[in-house]
């Protein structure tokens, strides 16, 4: 099929510190880079070089952002220039593809929905922002997708904290089948002196470097739990742990559309140890009834969140009653505020242990999870960000409102039972009192 542009020159030029990303030999490459690099654009370009360069039959690619709305504002329009040479079609704006000659299709997608590529080959890929972005999309969708192929992967993204990214980082800093590229301003001269110069004036030591000099010490900005996770982590609360048979709660977070997450969680006296986590979206109950049966563990109580009582339009039946047709004990949590449920979960998070490896996901969460910040003010919001990090820590918050203190009120102690010991002046006149305030018996 002939070109859509035929006479269409292919524009893009190369910045040199990015000529080592597309000049590799190495199957998986990490760029860290700061702020206004040209990344992105690099990125896209690296995805139509791969997609023309590959000789398998209908290639297939995918940029995936943290959101599919970022996919879309920041590579897009990006996307469609650079590829106008090669277009065998018109571009799709409904799914953000384009089909290159031969049948070679890049898509866009985003972290927050990567179900969309599930099912799906790929012979290549590239992840933009993906500090910003669910962890799990990279070894949970897009490996997997990349391995029927043998096909290839970059990651790529400005710090933010000491994340799931600067862990990759660090390995591909070590790794003969990485490329690490690190390109802080120092290092690229791509921003003038003088415009620097007004960025440090304007910004924070620790905003600017993480933004321009690729810092991964500045802390998560607002992060809720971050603090506690990595107290876990310095106490050695995460670990590897063998499952003892303890009877098991299970946390919910409820979704459809957005994902449900599971907190699988033991309590001991003075101590809780989290098993399992597990997050999955647009799944009925009945596969999270499923998932709980066959989970491997002995499963006490599920606990949902207060909307776990309402009923469904589809089933005519709230989600509790769901469970416990299936033979679960359930309960609900209690209905707090987000600000006291967020008090109670700091409260117990110093008292439990985790399991790293089926707790990861979750653990990703639980310090990924922040406040929103108001650019105008420059103060933090109140109110938690939603997005990828919110279903799993709004889970634990669950397991945090069900292991509250219980209320002054009930902590009152049983009356004391008076002993022989007792009758002493103090103790006849104690039980003297307690049977003033008893009720009379009723007469027979």
């Amino acid at each position: 099929m002939a070109l859509l542009n035929p006479h269409a020159e292919y524009s893009y030029r190369p910045r040199e510190v990015f000529l080592p990303l597309h000049q590799r030999q190495k199957r998986w490459a990490c760029v860290v880079a700061h702020r206004r690099a040209g990344k992105t654009v690099a990125l896209v370009n690296d995805l139509i070089i791969g997609a023309l360069e590959c000789q398998l039959r209908e290639p297939k690619l995918a940029f995936v952002a943290p959101t599919y709305t970022q996919a879309q504002r920041i590579a897009w329009d990006y996307l469609k220039i650079y590829s106008e040479p090669y277009l065998e079609k018109k571009p799709n704006e409904t799914e953000l593809s384009v089909q290159l000659i031969g049948k070679r299709r890049i898509y866009l997608v985003g972290a927050d929905n990567p179900d969309s590529l599930r099912g799906i080959y790929l012979d290549g890929a590239v992840l933009d922002e993906f500090a910003f972005a669910k962890p799990s999309v990279w070894t949970k969708i897009i490996l997997p997708a990349l391995s029927d192929r043998g096909g290839w992967g970059v990651i790529s993204s400005t710090p933010n904290g000491p994340n799931e990214f600067k862990s990759i980082y660090d390995h591909s800093v070590t790794s003969p089948d990485w490329l690490s590229l690190f390109l802080p301003v120092s290092v690229t001269g791509l921003i003038a002196p003088d415009e620097l110069a007004n960025l440090r004036a304007s910004m924070t030591e620790e905003e600017y470097a993480q933004e321009f000099e690729c810092s991964f010490q500045s802390a998560l900005r607002g992060s809720i739990f971050g603090k506690w996770i990595s107290a876990a982590r310095d106490e050695g609360r995460i670990g590897s742990f063998e499952y003892d048979g303890s009877p098991t709660n299970a946390y919910f977070d409820l979704g459809y559309s957005d994902a449900t997450a599971i907190w699988l969680i033991s309590s001991y006296p003075g101590r809780h140890r989290a098993w399992k986590y597990h997050e999955n979206s647009r799944q009925s109950v009945d596969y999270y009834i499923y998932w709980l049966k066959t989970c491997g563990l002995e499963i006490d109580t599920v606990w949902l969140p207060h909307d776990g009582s309402a009923h469904t339009l589809i089933t005519g039946r709230s989600i509790e009653d769901q469970f416990r047709r299936a033979g679960f004990k359930v309960r609900i949590a209690p209905r707090l505020s987000i600000a006291d449920g967020i008090a109670a979960t700091r409260k117990v998070l110093p008292y439990v242990e985790f399991d790293r490896i089926n707790c990861q996901e979750g653990l990703d969460a639980a310090e990924a999870y922040h406040y929103q910040y108001d650019e105008l003010k420059q103060t933090l919001r109140q109110s938690p960000e939603h997005d990828w990090s919110s279903h799993g820590a709004d889970a634990l918050r669950t397991f945090g409102v069900a292991m509250r203190e219980v209320p002054a009120e009930e902590k009152k102690p049983p009356p004391k039972v008076l002993t022989l010991q007792d009758m002493t002046l103090e103790g006849l006149y104690a039980a003297n009192e307690l049977s003033l305030s008893r009720p009379p018996r009723a007469r027979i």
